[in-house]
């Protein structure tokens, strides 16, 4: 039994934040690495030390196998907790650290050998006797085509080294099986640095639901029971809950065996969790096996009680686990969420930036595990996950009704987000009801829109305005002289505000340092007792008391959010500056015939060359941007006139990339 003092962190982000934090509530002091991009992020300031990456792509930092054992090594490490994604479930990595002398917080590599190739664990696990989906394994896409008799479309295409989403694809028909393939390859490869794919069949409308395991050095392995994760966009779950209730008491019970059975044929040690994928009669089918901590593992942590990262740590040191199967029990409903920077109202494409306000204010109520705190960018080069929100209450119900209070009281402005997208499935029926499956996400894409844009149409414009008017004329600090604010200026004044397409004309008197009065659709709004705790705003409006959060993203221009959602607000009676800006865009000058750039990420494939005709429809490039390919498609039938970028360039929103002749 080896007691650990000293644990590298080979991770980023929040699951950096997450074991730092145990670590230390253990005695145990914790290193962290970084790549030069991200040498300003928090979870750097909260470890102990902490040693550069360099910059580059994933393959020469968080995939430098060679270097972050040298890192352990320097900074007098005793063992490298993997976190999740990146090297957790890369056998070569345990088997390293182990040479290195390095205890890994995870399990034998054996283990992770066999259950990181899906392929092999398929195998594997059917030989245990359980039901798993067919497919086929092949080492090349002509292999699959030759064996396409076995499987009928719709079928999905997945990673042998995958997790988290990354390599699957999912092929309705055999025409676009070609373009699938060599998609989930270059995202197998950039991800896992293993590029081998092979194919299942596809089970529609099915439900994802996984089991928790812990197993020791001692023969212990128990369950921590089950969670629900079918609400998926891109083959990555956004909300998970703890346990499901779809469950009836006695197939709960089959699956807490099959997944035990599993686990403890292959003496399984550390966190792990089996996957399986439900049809509509709830018959259930092996998935996979991840040999690592999931991202959701807080919902199991909430309804257990058990800190999943100390057993970790616990198991890696030689000790028994701290319980007993019979001191395992289900307290009450846990709900997660995931916070992401992406557009889920323009199919989910990444959106990397400055986030200029970050506003997820602590709660006793919740629990935020965060990559950030305050303003920050949010780089192109990682996975678009800002946070995870989880509440945990008595039932279903109270859970719900918890995150979706919280999230009303959130805004992340400067950035697209899925917060709104988020409090729309919150407010769904169907999902109220529990009708969901991992399809969920695209059958309700139209209806969550709708949900959306109903919120942001029945919010009242006068509570806007007021939120502006407060911001701009009334005193920002304590003691502060408002004329020195504003300097010269006549009362009463009148405004125009643009928001939502519509344009709000008000006239408005200063009254004193503390009152502002305003009239709006011929009524009279008084503003006053205000109070600016950057972001957050409050005031009484005619005596009813707001709370909004607003930030100034140049002279005249506004983001102002509440109740989850965030508007753009914009004085339409100042003068336009930006037309001595050269550097901004105008969209009269695009004419239809300019393809800019909808995201910052990088040119992976370059599909067109200047003189070639194009269809509507047809790929132009493909930019990765935060670990998600997206494809740029002709707008219309055209001829390439120009092609202003190469493969492997970096781009920025905006940016244009083609020139286009459309066709008469």
């Amino acid at each position: 039994m080896q007691s650990i003092r000293k644990i590298l962190v080979a991770n980023r982000g929040e699951i950096a934040r997450r074991v730092i934090r145990t670590a230390k509530s253990m005695g145990i002091s914790t290193v962290a690495i970084f790549t030069d991009e991200e040498r300003h992020a928090i979870f750097i300031r909260e470890a102990d030390q902490a040693f550069s990456l360099g910059s580059g792509n994933l393959a020469s930092t968080y995939l430098n196998i060679s270097l972050i054992i040298d890192i352990a090594l320097r900074s007098g490490c005793d063992a490298i907790h993997p976190g999740y994604g990146f090297l957790s479930e890369n056998s070569a990595f345990a088997q390293a650290c182990k040479d290195a002398g390095l205890i890994f917080i995870g399990p034998q590599p054996e283990a992770i050998r066999l259950m990181g190739n899906k392929s092999e664990a398929r195998k594997y696990v059917e030989q245990l006797g359980i039901p798993l989906p067919s497919s086929v394994k092949a080492d090349s896409l002509e292999e699959v085509l030759a064996q396409k008799d076995k499987l009928k479309f719709p079928v999905m295409i997945k990673a042998v080294a995958g997790g988290g989403g990354k390599g699957m694809k999912i092929v309705q028909t055999e025409n676009k099986l070609t373009a699938a393939w060599e998609s989930a390859q270059r995202e197998a490869l950039a991800y896992f640095g293993n590029a081998t794919l092979y194919v299942e069949q596809y089970i529609e409308d099915a439900r994802h639901i996984e089991v928790q395991v812990l197993g020791d050095h001692h023969g212990n392995v128990l369950h921590l029971y089950e969670r629900e994760c079918s609400i998926q966009r891109r083959h990555q779950k956004i909300i998970e809950e703890a346990p499901s209730v779809t469950l009836s008491e006695t197939v709960r019970e089959k699956l807490l065996s099959t997944a035990l059975h599993i686990a403890r044929s292959m003496q399984y040690t550390s966190a792990g969790t089996l996957e399986f994928l439900f049809d509509r009669e709830l018959n259930f089918y092996f998935l996979e096996m991840n040999t690592r901590i999931q991202v959701e593992h807080p919902v199991t942590e909430a309804i257990t009680g058990v800190d999943i990262v100390k057993e970790q740590i616990r198991i890696a040191e030689g000790k028994p686990l701290s319980f007993s199967q019979q001191d395992i029990s289900i307290n009450g409903h846990a709900i997660e969420c995931r916070v992401y920077a992406e557009d889920p109202f323009a199919d989910f494409i990444p959106s990397a930036g400055e986030m200029i306000v970050n506003y997820l204010p602590a709660s006793k109520e919740i629990r935020l595990d965060s990559a950030f705190e305050g303003a920050a960018m949010v780089s192109s080069a990682f996975d678009p996950m800002i946070a995870k929100i989880t509440a945990h209450a008595k039932d279903r119900r109270e859970a719900v009704s918890k995150l979706r209070d919280y999230l009303h009281k959130c805004a992340i402005q400067g950035i697209k987000t899925n917060l709104e997208y988020l409090s729309a499935i919150l407010r769904d029926i169907d999902f109220l009801t529990n009708k969901i499956s991992t399809h969920y996400c695209h059958h309700k894409a139209g209806e969550l829109k709708e949900v959306y844009e109903k919120a942001k149409n029945d919010f009242s414009p006068e509570k806007l305005l007021a939120t502006v008017l407060a911001y701009d004329f009334l005193p920002k600090k304590p003691g502060e002289n408002i004329w020195q604010q504003i300097g010269s200026w006549r009362f009463p004044g009148q405004r125009v505000y643009n928001f939502e397409g519509n344009s709000f004309a008000i006239d408005y008197q200063l009254l004193n340092r503390q009152r502002i009065s305003f009239n709006y659709h011929n009524k009279r709004y008084l503003i006053e007792e205000v109070q600016n705790q950057e972001p957050v705003i409050s005031f009484l409006l005619n005596g009813e008391r707001q709370y909004l959060i607003i930030s100034e993203v140049k002279g005249g221009e506004y983001l102002v959010s509440a109740e989850g959602i965030t508007f753009q607000v914009r004085r339409s009676d100042l003068p336009d500056l930006t037309i001595f800006d050269s550097s901004v865009q105008k969209n009269g000058q695009l004419n239809g015939n300019y393809v800019l750039s909808p995201l910052n990420g990088k040119v992976i494939k370059l599909n067109v060359k200047k003189g070639d005709k194009v269809r509507k429809g047809e790929l132009l490039l493909i930019i990765e941007s935060m670990k998600m390919e997206n494809n740029i498609l002709a707008p219309a039938e055209a001829v390439v006139t120009d092609v202003m970028i190469t493969n492997g360039a970096q781009v920025s929103g905006k940016e244009l990339l083609i020139k286009l002749t459309m066709a008469n």
